[in-house]
């Protein structure tokens, strides 16, 4: 623990002190005369790099430039100690060495980025369930079901994934009957997630019956000869053959047999109050020591923290496999105030502060523990990834977030500092690593450099007019646009709505002088438009000096990812242990080139 506390206390040194490098939207890069806060002497050298010195300059650069100042030089050597690569030598690897074989058929159709990340989760699982005996998991944010079906073919392990979007559920329900049949042991669920007591005591009681049940397999595929002897991806679709089709059925009916032998009452949704209670459960002889494994890919924002919280209130849960991503998207004190008119707050900290050794023995009560909880009626938003709109960002320094800092060592820490993160350095912390900028071409440089000065100089247009911008559409600005300014501004006129924020009357006024208002502003707007592609032209020229630096500053800014990334993983590693938990480690589960959030956090109880 010791170890941990120096790291996060050297990390929030180091961020306090390039402060100016994070904590900003990078649209704004001019208007908050961002070179301004670089250090000079950082500016001298950095400005016109050559191009194996700046595509190095992520990875910390092996051999810094003798004549860089010794304080850049302290900065990328600290970026390299703290990163989470150096954070992972700490922990030894759990993962099978061996590769676990998937049927091609399980993988068929999907990326490959999609199938390596099947590959990694099984392997680790598959140690894990030796480790622990545990023959169920709960799959925490399951999504199309990739990874349900592949653990259950490979590990013959009954799967129960939960998912928030009833069209992904139909879609993986649907998969996983293509694929096997209607085997009892893959299922998939909807259930919204609330950071709350009542989504905890439901999770306690979904494990607890979870495990009680020993699902047989019944997946019927390929047994027809003729099929077995084809190419992989001509067998995938088994219903266009009559004689697997007649397996499937026969496998369909078994399965619903068993299940309608085992589960009387049966509903499709975790959020039904008492929905486990309701199962009939089979006479087997299966002992209350039967376990579960949670797993998260992909957890996105609070996703992650509250399925940590489900696995320390619930003592039947064996193992913990988390990777998580969207750390600019955990809520903040703010959104949870508006959520539940300002109860979230102080509820939300009891649930999270509370000691909780007594739960990883499984000796205390839910109920006891938070009497004051909220309903899941607080608070039923899904806990899916959307992609945030650009307007929808604030221009705040410092937030405090719901479930960052998790640990109170780093809260702590941070308020020792009079320190916090700003959603800016937490989206700087989702990012791709830097292993792709070291293959940068001058071609992607001037293709990256113009993307951020266009988009920079339309904000100091809007910061004069006084306007505000709002996407029409996700993709806004195709990359050939970069090469000209004109072309660029005109294309943001037809996609980009402006909003004057300026001219907003009173919420006392009358709706004859709000209409006259609102016509007034609309008339400023397209003005303003008018003469957008030359206000940007003379902005360029007052800015062009700077733009050589645009690119060294987003190598500063990549040598910065690791660091706060580790700074989130650590945190909630450091949670885990204050809770009681001892065998807790962080684990490198995918490639970097192939998938950026590659580290999962483990824990056993």
């Amino acid at each position: 623990m010791e170890a941990e506390r120096k790291y996060l206390e050297d990390v929030v040194q180091l961020l306090q002190n390039v402060s100016w490098l994070h904590n900003f939207p990078l649209t704004q890069i001019f208007t908050r005369n961002v070179f301004k806060e670089m250090p000079e002497k950082w500016r001298e050298v950095l400005f016109d790099l050559p191009l194996d010195v700046l595509n190095s300059i992520p990875q910390s650069i092996s051999k810094v430039p003798a004549e860089w100042p010794l304080t850049l030089q302290n900065f990328l050597e600290e970026c390299r100690r703290l990163s989470v690569h150096q954070l992972l030598s700490n922990y030894p690897s759990h993962s099978s060495s061996k590769a676990v074989q998937i049927p091609p058929r399980f993988v068929h159709k999907i990326s490959a980025k999609k199938k390596h990340e099947v590959a990694g989760v099984v392997r680790l699982v598959k140690s894990l369930a030796k480790r622990t005996s545990s023959t169920h998991i709960l799959d925490i944010g399951s999504g199309k079901g990739y990874i349900d079906s592949c653990l259950h073919e490979t590990l013959k392990l009954t799967v129960v994934g939960a998912e928030s979007e009833e069209k992904l559920v139909s879609s993986a329900t649907e998969r996983q009957t293509e694929l096997a049949g209607q085997c009892p042991g893959v299922k998939h669920f909807i259930w919204s997630l609330a950071d709350d007591e009542a989504t905890l005591n439901t999770a306690r009681e979904v494990i607890e019956n979870l495990v009680k049940v020993k699902q047989p397999c019944t997946c019927f595929i390929n047994t027809c000869s003729r099929c077995q002897s084809l190419d992989s991806k001509q067998s995938v679709h088994i219903k266009k053959c009559s004689c697997c089709r007649k397996i499937m059925a026969q496998g369909t009916e078994v399965g619903q047999a068993l299940s309608a032998e085992r589960i009387t009452v049966y509903k499709e949704n975790f959020n039904t109050p008492g929905v486990w209670s309701a199962l009939a459960l089979s006479k087997s002889k299966n002992s209350l020591n039967n376990s579960c494994m949670l797993l998260g890919l992909h957890a996105c924002a609070d996703l992650s923290p509250i399925i940590m919280k489900m696995f320390r209130v619930s003592c039947q849960a064996s193992s913990l496999v988390l990777l998580s991503c969207c750390y600019h998207k955990l809520k903040s004190q703010k959104q949870g105030s508006k959520m539940s008119g300002g109860a979230m707050n102080d509820k939300n900290k009891k649930l999270e502060r509370v000691s909780s050794a007594d739960h990883v023995r499984g000796t205390s009560s839910l109920s006891q523990k938070y009497s004051n909880g909220l309903s899941n009626e607080e608070n039923t938003e899904s806990h899916s990834c959307q992609e945030s709109s650009e307007n929808e960002i604030s221009d705040t320094i410092a937030d405090e977030f719901l479930n960052f800092p998790m640990s109170q060592t780093l809260r702590g820490i941070l308020d020792q500092h009079q320190f916090q993160m700003t959603v800016f350095g937490l989206r700087l912390g989702a990012q791709e690593s830097g292993l792709k900028w070291q293959n940068q071409t001058p071609e992607q440089h001037e293709c990256h450099w113009k993307n951020v000065a266009f988009r920079g100089l339309l904000e100091v247009f809007c910061q004069q007019e006084g306007l505000t911008l709002k996407k029409c559409r996700r993709r806004c600005a195709r990359k050939s646009l970069f090469v000209d300014l004109r072309d660029y501004a005109k294309t943001i006129k037809e996609h980009y709505e402006f909003v004057n924020t300026s001219h907003f009357p009173p919420q006392s006024d009358t709706v004859q002088n709000s209409e006259s208002t609102f016509e007034n502003s609309e008339e400023l707007i397209s003005n303003a438009l008018s003469n957008l592609e030359n206000a940007m032209e003379k902005d360029y020229e007052r800015h062009k000096h700077l733009f050589p630096l645009i690119e060294p500053f987003t190598g500063l800014q990549l040598a910065l990812q690791p660091v706060i990334e580790g700074l989130v993983l650590l945190d909630r590693v450091t949670f885990l242990r204050e809770c009681g938990f001892t065998n807790v480690w962080l684990e490198k589960v995918f490639k970097d080139e192939l998938s950026p959030r590659n580290v999962a956090l483990v824990a056993l109880r």
